[in-house]
C-alpha cells in the first residue's frame, strides 16, 4: 500500500529548470503523490509552466491562489504547510531533480519510525545531497561530506540552532512534525532550519546517506552549498 505523499513546492522566477524538476516528480518509483505549488508573484513563465501541468494533470497538480503579498520563500513554504492536510509531507525546491527511488525509500524509512514511535510523534527523514552545476554535472557527490557535517548532530535542537543541517528540499515530514513546525514565526531562519530545530526538541529525525537530490547550483540559489566556517557559525 502507498500512503499519498504532499510535495510542497514554493516558486518564484523558476521557469529556467520547472520542467525538470516536475518531469523528475513524474518518474518517481512512489506514484501515490499530489504537488500543491504557491507562486510568489513570479514575473517569467513559471505560472504558465504550472498551469500547463496542471491542465495537463489535474489530478496530480494543485495550485495555491496568489498570496495578497510577496512572501518570500520562508514564509511561502509557511503558507504552504498550514494548506496541506494529508498525512506525510515533502519540500520540493524549483530547480532541482529528484533522484527516481527519493519518495519511495523516505516513506519506507518513515513508516518504519512510526512503527517505532507512533504517528502522533513528531518525524522527519532526511537524505544526503549530490552538488550539481546548472547542466547537472555533479560538482560534489555528497554535500555532508563536503560541508564536513555530523549527521550525529541531527537529534540535538541546540546544535541545530547554530549548524543548519538539513536542507529542506531532502525533508518528508509526517502530520505531528508539521503541526510543531508551523507557522513560521520570524524570518532570520531559513524554513528547513525553523524545521529541524522544532522537530529535534520535540521528536525524532532519521537521515538517509544516499544523495536523493540533484541539488543544482547557479546565479539565483536562495540558499547554496556554501562550506561551514567561523562567519557563517557568527551569522
Amino acid at each position: 500500500m502507498q500512503y499519498k505523499v504532499e510535495i510542497l513546492m514554493a516558486t518564484y522566477n523558476g521557469a529556467a529548470y520547472l520542467e525538470e524538476q516536475l518531469q523528475s516528480l513524474f518518474s518517481q518509483t512512489y506514484t501515490n503523490w499530489v504537488l500543491l505549488a504557491g507562486d510568489d508573484g513570479s514575473t517569467d513563465e513559471t505560472m504558465q509552466i504550472l498551469q500547463q501541468y496542471q491542465k495537463n494533470y489535474p489530478d496530480k497538480i494543485k495550485l495555491l491562489p496568489p498570496a495578497e503579498k510577496k512572501l518570500g520563500s520562508t514564509f511561502n513554504f509557511s503558507r504552504l504547510l498550514q494548506t496541506t492536510a494529508e498525512d506525510y509531507i515533502m519540500l520540493c525546491d524549483q530547480d532541482d531533480v529528484w533522484v527516481t527511488s527519493k519518495i519511495e525509500l523516505q516513506m519506507q524509512q518513515m513508516l518504519k519510525m512510526e512503527t517505532q514511535h507512533g504517528k502522533d510523534f513528531p518525524l522527519l527523514v532526511c537524505s544526503d545531497l549530490a552538488i550539481v552545476d546548472e547542466q547537472l554535472q555533479t560538482l560534489q557527490p555528497s554535500f555532508f561530506r563536503y560541508r564536513k557535517q555530523a549527521t550525529s548532530i541531527l537529534n540535538d535542537s541546540y546544535k541545530l540552532i547554530a549548524h543548519s543541517t538539513i536542507t529542506g528540499c531532502t525533508m518528508l515530514l509526517n502530520k505531528a512534525a508539521v503541526k510543531i513546525a508551523v507557522p513560521i514565526k520570524i524570518n532570520n531562519f531559513q524554513q528547513d532550519h525553523w524545521i529541524s530545530m522544532h522537530v529535534a526538541y520535540y521528536g525524532k529525525i532519521s537521515c538517509i546517506d544516499l544523495p536523493l537530490v540533484l541539488y543544482r547550483q547557479h546565479s539565483n540559489n536562495v540558499v547554496g552549498a556554501s562550506k561551514i566556517n567561523f562567519n557563517y557559525l557568527i551569522s
